[in-house]
C-alpha cells in the first residue's frame, strides 16, 4: 500500500486502524474525519511528516509512529489529551516539542532510536508515565525533574552520552528496570538502595572503577557476562574495574564486598 485512498473519510466510525509495514509516505488530510479513532499503527511505512488534521483525532489512546522518517514532530500531539502509549522510536526525531510534555494521561513514551540530545524539565508533568524509553539518542543528562515520575517502571537510556545518575532518581520507588548500558557513568549514587522495587540494572560498557557498598542491600545478583543480558539483576561487563575488585562482587559474598570498603 503505498497511499491511502481520500474514502477512508467515510470511516467515521472506525477504531481500529493498522497500517504497519507499508510503503507509506504521507497521511492524507481526510484522516482527520476518522474522529472515533482510538489505536492507530503506521509503523514501518517511509512518513516524514503528520497533516495537521492529525490534530482532530482527539480519543486516540494508542499511536504508533515506529520506523518512519519523522524529523520534527509538529503541534498536531496538543489536543491528543486520551493518550496512554505513544511510539515514536526509529526515527530522525531531533527534539520533543513541549506540546508532548501535555500529554498528562500518557503511560508509555517511546523515542528510542533518534537524534534527541535534550529532556525538557517539563518532563515532570507526565506523571502518570510507567515507561520511559529513550535508548539511543545522544542525551547528556537529564532533568532532576525525572524523580517527581513516581509510577515509573522501567527507564530505559542505553546507548546515550550520560555521565551520571539523575538526581532524584531515589524517589521512583516503582522502578524495576534501569538500562544504562553503553553510557559515560563514572559513579553509582548510594541512593540507589532506595529502589527496593529494582530486578535489572544494565551497567555494562560504562566508565565505572567501583560501585557503592550500598549496592547490596538490593540484594541483586551480579554479573560481568556479555551474553547472559536477559539472565542477570546487575550487570557489569566491560567496565574499568580491576579484576580483584570484580571478583569480589561476583562472589555475591556480602561480607565480603563491605570488607572491601
Amino acid at each position: 500500500l503505498i497511499e491511502i485512498p481520500n474514502e477512508i473519510r467515510k470511516l467515521k466510525k472506525l477504531k481500529y486502524l493498522d497500517l504497519f509495514e507499508n510503503n507509506l509516505m504521507q497521511l492524507p488530510k481526510e484522516i482527520g474525519k476518522l474522529t472515533n479513532l482510538n489505536h492507530l499503527d503506521v509503523g514501518c511505512n517511509q512518513i516524514d511528516m503528520l497533516p495537521k488534521e492529525f490534530e482532530k483525532l482527539t480519543k486516540l489512546q494508542m499511536i504508533s509512529l515506529y520506523n518512519n522518517q519523522l524529523k520534527i514532530l509538529p503541534e498536531v500531539f496538543k489536543n491528543l489529551k486520551d493518550l496512554t502509549k505513544l511510539d515514536l522510536s526509529c526515527n530522525e526525531i531531533e527534539a520533543i516539542p513541549n506540546e508532548l510534555y501535555e500529554l498528562e494521561n500518557l503511560n508509555v513514551l517511546i523515542a528510542s532510536n533518534n537524534n534527541i540530545s535534550f529532556i525538557s524539565k517539563q518532563i515532570e508533568n507526565l506523571s502518570k508515565l510507567t515507561e520511559l524509553e529513550l535508548a539511543n539518542n545522544h542525551i547528556k543528562e537529564l532533568p532532576q525533574e525525572i524523580g517527581n515520575l513516581t509510577k515509573l517502571i522501567k527507564l530505559d537510556l542505553a546507548e546515550n552520552q550520560i555521565n551520571q545518575f539523575p538526581k532524584g532518581i531515589e524517589k521512583l520507588k516503582n522502578l524495576e528496570i534501569i538500562e544504562f548500558r553503553k553510557n559515560q557513568l563514572s559513579k553509582v549514587p548510594s541512593e540507589i538502595k532506595q529502589l527496593r522495587n529494582l530486578k535489572r540494572l544494565d551497567l555494562s560498557k560504562n566508565n565505572l572503577i567501583k560501585l557503592p557498598k550500598e549496592i547490596v542491600e538490593l540484594n541483586l545478583v551480579i554479573s560481568s557476562d556479555e551474553f547472559d543480558l536477559d539472565d542477570y539483576d546487575i550487570n557489569i561487563y566491560d567496565n574499568p574495574m580491576s579484576e580483584e575488585y570484580k571478583n569480589i562482587l561476583l562472589s555475591h559474598d556480602k561480607e565480603l564486598i563491605l570488607k572491601y570498603y
